[in-house]
């Protein structure tokens, strides 16, 4: 099992002080086991981290005790010889434990770990001091041991204290995390208690106490005045002598403290004239008689416990688990490069964590969260997006860019995406906002220009959509008019069409619309740098084709008995715009004239084809080009005069008979024609 901080919901207490201030006895007390030997001489020597699991095995006391017994012997040699202790050599030594016993209350889905420092002040060097404040981030709670016998009159001590303080401020100020400490002036052997029920202690004690007092109050408002801190005497020995003969009246423990429970309860006299078996006996019925209660509570332990209680209450047990979480995320700096998914991933990690954190403790707030993610975003603001977007009238800096920029953008997107419905106020959105608007003026301009490969302003034109931006008929019209457009294979182009429409960014009148723009268009230019191959013939077979199937469909609404023709406008226009390319050409007039036609010319009227099947498809759907009580459904034109012109061609409508005269001089005579579906004019 993995116990690091964002594997598992843990609470970190950091006991700290100096050699021999009774940090080991108060972790044995807490636990309610002996971890680790408590001797005057100093027994640890690495930091030990004790990891809370409910499924641990109480059996594993002597296997902690014997292996931080060997790690303490080989780095005490290693002094001894003379050789400098670095901060390889006192990597955490982890242990999984049972809970600890009878302190505190915690919700069931959150542990305690506990992390046994080494005396600071250790005279060899400054390993100890690296390590605390290179870890101090972990800590939620700590435990300043003070041997009330020196009672900080030593500068190693106030190192400690102020150093305990500074790394705590920077807690706060660089991680928002928010520590908590407990000063316990250890020691306090014999405290009775006054007539308001306050600790009382003997005179030297007592003013030894007040002296811990008066320092800690000076060195707190100076460094870190908004710190929340507890000042408290305690006997950890005697706490922990009671405690574990509560627990297990049995229990072996070492000969000094067996005496001393035996001198408390029993008389030193008496005692020392029992024999052990006897001293073994009298403890377990001594037990029977002791309010072990009221005998905590002199010896500080139950004061002690209270304060923790109030430091461990539910709503801080949320905010510790917080700050882990906190810290984690505060230290995520990409944002000084454009690709920032890494971090998001992570962002989203936690964030998970904090809602699953929220449903524990039946909160809903991502307060903290929302600060900090935030602040991530206005630093990627400051180093990456003003490099490309003008915030203040929402504009790229250089067009040129818009790559980078949608790269950008796909990334806030996904950010909004991810975090937008608890977090309505996250800074990506608003960013979001900036870009997309900047982003859609380019997106427009690139497409109305026509100049975009068709592929490239097919995706800008699904861009735009995605964007939620208004497609225009102006912008459809300008896509499907696009040069590279105009170049594609007719099936391609009715493949861009129906794709549109199904998508719903186009209806069926404006396809039918764009379609007949698109044709008007291929004519006007002459066919040239259209999906028709430009050499000669390529260019009058295709003059001569799309003449042929305009004329046999305008042929069909033209009275020769009148004079008159009854001729669709969409018809007469698109047929006008070919037959002058039969007249730009001079077809009949060609050399070639009795070339084959190849099979792949047939494919040049796949366009116009497509466009007459939707006018059919048109009648079934009534679009707005239908016509009611009649077969003709598109707008049509009556044309009396015999002539037709334009500011460049001049043709009788006669002369349709032109594409005839072609078709038999070709052998295309028998060529049909479509059924004739307009009305005969009376």
């Amino acid at each position: 099992m993995n116990f690091e901080d964002d594997e598992r919901y843990q609470i970190n207490i950091a006991i700290c002080g100096a050699v021999s201030a009774g940090k080991s006895t108060l972790l044995n007390s807490l636990f309610v086991s002996q971890y680790s030997d408590m001797k005057i001489k100093r027994t640890t020597m690495t930091p030990q981290v004790y990891y809370e699991n409910q499924k641990c095995s109480k059996s594993v006391n002597n296997e902690i005790k014997e292996a931080n017994t060997l790690i303490n012997k080989k780095l005490l040699e290693k002094g001894e010889k003379g050789e400098q202790v670095n901060i390889e050599d006192i990597k955490e030594t982890t242990y999984t434990v049972p809970p600890v016993y009878n302190l505190v209350s915690l919700h069931p889905n959150v542990m305690l770990t506990v992390y046994d420092i080494p005396g600071l002040n250790d005279g060899t060097n400054n390993v100890y001091y690296e390590y605390l404040e290179k870890n101090f981030y972990k800590f939620d709670i700590i435990l300043f041991i003070i041997d009330i016998n020196s009672a900080l009159n030593t500068s190693d001590e106030v190192k400690i204290l102020e150093n305990i303080l500074e790394y705590s401020k920077r807690n706060l100020d660089n991680y928002n995390i928010h520590n908590k400490l407990i000063v316990l002036a250890n020691k306090c052997d014999d405290m009775s208690f006054g007539e308001k029920g306050e600790f009382v202690l003997d005179d030297e004690f007592s003013e030894m106490y007040d002296q811990i007092n008066k320092i800690v109050k000076q060195k707190v408002q100076k460094i870190f005045p908004s710190l929340e801190y507890s000042i408290l005497p305690l006997a950890s020995e005697d706490s922990y002598i009671y405690r574990m003969y509560d627990r297990d009246p049995e229990y072996d423990l070492d000969i000094k403290h067996v005496n001393k429970f035996g001198y408390y309860e029993y008389g030193k006299s008496r005692w020392n004239k029992l024999s052990d078996q006897a001293k073994k006996e009298k403890i377990k019925h001594l037990m029977k008689d002791i309010d072990i209660d009221d005998t905590l509570t002199l010896t500080g332990f139950n004061e002690f416990k209270k304060k923790l209680q109030v430091y461990l209450k539910p709503k801080e047990q949320y905010k510790y688990l917080l700050n882990h979480i906190l810290y984690n995320i505060n230290k995520l700096d990409n944002y000084k490069q454009i690709d920032i998914m890494e971090d998001v991933k992570i962002f989203y990690k936690y964030f998970e964590r904090i809602k699953s954190l929220n449903n524990i403790f039946s909160i809903n707030k991502f307060c903290k969260f929302t600060e900090v993610i935030n602040k991530y975003f206005e630093n990627y603001t400051e180093k990456i997006i003003k490099g490309y977007i003008n915030i203040e009238n929402d504009s790229l800096l250089n067009n040129t860019n818009i790559d980078v920029v949608l790269k950008i953008k796909d990334q806030l997107d996904e950010i909004c995406m991810l975090f937008q419905a608890n977090i309505p106020s996250i800074k990506a959105l608003e960013m979001n906002q900036h870009i997309t608007t900047s982003v859609n003026k380019v997106l427009v301009n690139d497409i109305n220009s026509k100049t975009k490969p068709i592929k490239l302003a097919y995706d800008y034109f699904m861009k735009l959509f995605k964007y939620g931006y208004e497609i225009t008929k102006e912008i459809t019209f300008n896509f499907f008019t696009n040069n590279n457009m105009l170049k594609q294979n007719p099936k391609k182009i009715i493949e861009y069409f129906e794709d549109l429409e199904m998508k719903k960014l186009i209806t069926f009148s404006d396809k039918v619309e764009n379609i007949e723009k698109m044709l008007i268009t291929i004519y006007n230019n002459g066919f040239r740098n259209t999906y028709i191959p430009e050499n000669s013939i390529n260019l009058m077979w295709a003059s001569y084709l799309t003449d042929t199937f305009w004329h046999s469909q305008n042929s069909e609404y033209f009275s020769f008995d009148s004079g008159n023709a009854n001729i669709p406008s969409v018809f007469l226009n698109l047929g006008i715009a070919s037959k002058r390319n039969v007249v730009k050409y001079g077809f009949h007039n060609d050399p070639n004239l009795e070339l084959i036609m190849k099979p792949e010319y047939n494919d040049y009227l796949e366009l116009e084809r497509y466009y007459l099947s939707l006018i059919d498809c048109g009648k079934t759907q009534k679009t707005k080009y239908h016509i009611e009580d009649t077969n003709i459904f598109i707008p049509s034109v009556q044309v009396n005069a015999i002539q037709i012109q334009d500011s460049n061609y001049s043709y009788d409508i006669q002369d349709a008979n032109l594409s005839d005269d072609l078709d038999r001089e070709l052998g295309l005579s028998n060529t049909k024609s479509r059924k004739k579906k307009g009305k005969k004019k009376k």
